[in-house]
């Protein structure tokens, strides 16, 4: 058989092969032994097609394919493929195989490619993390998450005054909640809820309780406070209440049981000491003057009073005593709220001994001879001790077991520790325990008494504080505030016409503000006859320039030649302070319906109230608002501060934090205008800002300013944005 014959015979076993893979399914075992046919033909082997007839069926799945290098035969005769259709079968693609594919890899070429994409991948990997990297070095950073005390507003309430509800004359917990809306107007996001415990005494205002877990019935009751927390936290607000523990009244059950003998369950729950009936066991004295001690007939013992002989102290070196605050703490947690502020917690705890405390050397009298006042002695036995300390850590754990794992669940404690020295009083952070989340800061509360007005003893004032409590750790946050119930409000010490500054400066400084119900729209205090005092007040209005500051008990002092009188003063001087509230110019300025309020409006509430200033967007409480907004900025909640110009007239200082834009606040607390050259001061301010807030004006949006040119009005407050 020929060559050719025998070619001929090859392609048709090929052909035929082909048929058979259309017709039906080929077996597994049949392309396992067709595979090796796949495979290029070896040098001198003929490649041989053979071409379908023309009787074969079209098929829709084929289609024209010549491969050049082929032998085609049709019929048994060579046949020139482009002459005639040529119509091939779809055959599987098979790829290279494992040799031919390894022996590709492995030439020079693709070797070179290989090392080439290798090396570009990482580079661009490389590339991507040292980009990622510079962008997070470079881009702003947020201050970290704050705790909701820390970037919000509080709103210091004394209830009996806020809003009359039921036309009774005193405020009343419905009526705090009917101004909720209000407050969350304004931008408050803190409710701080003066005392709301029964009392029992007249005129007392609520400052010691005859039950720490129930409610005075002149505010309302259980169901009241509910639906008041409720409103509160539906508005995406907080409550803290008012929680003086340091004594109760004296018509409480525990001290009506105490006094009368020394040995019953409650005999130990106060701070009783022996001695003779005409002689106090020792100097201690009260906060309102003379002896700390009264002489209890029926126990023959004498009782501690830090303050009036009604408020005797509770003893704190009793375990039952800390049980039971503490169990009243956990029944209001229990209840809902948000926290506490306790009031005078400096003086929770006094040494056992009952040692005599010495003279104070420092401190001049301005008073009579017949009254010792509570200044006369340093108080490093009575005040300050370390189990008070140790005391407020446990009720700060008893707060971290109510507080969830989210932030907005925080349980927030604040100490009061007013009278103590500055370094004293940050010690209630607490060093290696947490103690307090913040003392409550008195500071500003000094400022605008005759001597003190100026924007040196403001620049005292601030950084005295920020750097004690910056001594403690660069994460303690602090708190301001400008007034409060024993305080002259900050429109009577300063005048009304330095209100919005003081507001802006209260909103600026780094830390958690509070404000004092009806500082926002500027009330005053009610002026009041105290050597006359039957009830009712005098009336009358300070002038813009008056100066009236009463910020301690001892400025009390000036009236009597008794330490009862002295009480009397102080609080008589406290009921200036907590006046109704200012709502409308309606008959008692919309306090109440009825027909009397519990204590006098002040005369000026038709021109100062809160319906007025509201349609004035130069107000008092429309600048209050304005402030909300910008206060919320990353450089205004976390940024440092650094003073940038202090005269007798002016202070202000600038907010930084990280790359994002920093702001700049101004006061002008002189009553001439003034152009200071801020820039020049070489504290980093640039030539120019933009303009975000003035209180004596309407800004354009972003309106450019020159550091160096900005003209500030009398008593006027600016903020301006600027890029460092």
């Amino acid at each position: 058989m020929s060559d050719t014959e025998r070619d001929v015979e090859k392609g048709e076993e090929v052909q035929e092969t082909k048929g058979e893979e259309n017709a039906e399914e080929k077996p597994k075992e049949t392309q396992e032994e067709k595979a090796p046919e796949a495979e290029k033909p070896e040098e001198n082997e003929v490649n041989v097609k053979l071409l379908p007839t023309d009787d074969d069926d079209d098929d829709e799945d084929e289609h024209k394919e010549i491969d050049a290098d082929a032998v085609y035969i049709k019929d048994g005769q060579l046949a020139d493929p482009e002459a005639v259709e040529v119509k091939v079968s779809h055959v599987e693609h098979q790829g290279l195989g494992k040799e031919e594919l390894m022996k590709r890899c492995n030439t020079p070429a693709w070797k070179a490619t290989r090392i080439a994409l290798l090396v570009l991948f990482w580079l661009a990997w490389f590339a991507m993390l040292v980009a990622v990297i510079i962008l997070i070095a470079t881009a702003p950073k947020c201050p970290r998450n704050k705790e909701w005390y820390q970037s919000g507003v509080s709103y210091q309430i004394y209830p009996r005054s806020f809003k009359d509800s039921d036309a009774d004359g005193n405020g009343d917990l419905k009526g705090i909640e009917k101004k909720i809306d209000y407050l969350k107007d304004i931008g408050i996001n803190t409710i701080w809820l003066g005392q709301i415990f029964p009392t029992g005494k007249a005129n007392n205002m609520g400052r010691y309780a005859t039950n720490f877990t129930a409610i005075d019935e002149d505010l309302g009751d259980e169901e009241d406070f509910q639906s008041l927390l409720e409103k509160v936290h539906a508005e995406g607000m907080r409550l803290i209440m008012e929680f003086i523990p340091n004594h109760s009244s004296d018509e409480h059950s525990w001290f009506e049981m105490s006094r009368q003998s020394a040995d019953n369950q409650y005999s130990n729950y106060y701070v009783w000491e022996s001695g003779s009936p005409d002689k106090p066991p020792n100097n201690w004295l009260s906060r309102f003057g003379n002896s700390a001690w009264t002489y209890e007939p029926l126990r023959k013992q004498w009782y501690l009073h830090t303050f009036s002989e009604n408020e005797p102290d509770l003893n704190f070196h009793n375990d039952n005593v800390t049980k039971e605050i503490s169990n009243a703490m956990e029944y209001w947690l229990k209840q809902g709220v948000d926290g506490f502020y306790l009031p005078y917690a400096n003086q929770l705890v006094e040494q056992a001994t009952f040692k005599n405390e010495a003279d104070n050397t420092y401190f001049k009298s301005n008073v009579n001879n017949t009254v010792i006042p509570y200044e006369s002695l340093i108080h490093n036995i009575t005040r300050d001790q370390p189990e008070t300390f140790d005391l407020l850590a446990k009720w700060r754990i008893l707060l971290d077991t109510y507080s969830g794992p989210d932030s907005d669940d925080y349980k927030l404690l604040v100490a009061g520790a007013q009278s103590s020295a500055i370094a004293t009083q940050v010690d209630y952070y607490g060093n290696k325990k947490k103690v307090s989340d913040y003392p409550y800061n008195f500071q500003l509360m000094d400022l605008c008494s005759t001597s003190n007005k100026t924007g040196k003893y403001m620049s005292a004032l601030i950084t005295s504080w920020l750097n004690s409590v910056g001594s403690i750790g660069p994460e303690r946050i602090t708190n301001w505030a400008l007034g409060d119930s024993e305080r002259s409000r900050v429109s009577t010490r300063c005048g009304r016409n330095l209100v919005k500054a003081m507001n802006t400066l209260l909103m600026t400084l780094p830390g958690s503000p509070t404000s004092y119900y009806g500082d926002e729209i500027g009330m005053n205090d009610v002026d009041v006859d105290s050597t006359a005092y039957s009830g009712t007040p005098v009336g009358g209005t300070p002038t813009d320039d008056q100066s009236n500051s009463t910020d301690d008990t001892a400025n009390t002092y000036n009236t009597s030649d008794s330490s009862d009188a002295m009480e009397i003063n102080y609080y008589i001087s406290r009921d200036n302070f907590m006046s109704p509230m200012q709502w409308t110019d309606e008959d008692f300025s919309g306090f109440t319906n009825g027909s009397k309020a519990w204590y006098s409006i002040n005369n000026d509430y038709k021109d100062i109230n809160v319906a007025k200033e509201l349609n004035d967007s130069m107000s008092i409480v429309s600048k209050f608002k304005a402030l909300q907004n910008i206060r919320r900025e990353p450089s205004l909640i976390g940024g440092q501060l650094n003073e940038v110009l202090v005269s007798d007239d002016i202070y202000s200082f600038s907010r930084t934090f990280n790359r994002w834009p920093s702001y700049f606040v101004a006061l002008n607390l002189g009553n001439i205008g003034n152009v200071p050259a801020f820039h020049s001061a070489g504290k980093g301010l640039p030539k120019q800002g933009k303009l975000q807030y003035s209180t004596h004006s309407s800004v354009k949006p972003d309106e450019t300013v020159d550091f160096d040119s900005i003209q500030l009005a009398p008593y006027e407050a600016i903020i301006v944005k600027f890029e460092k």
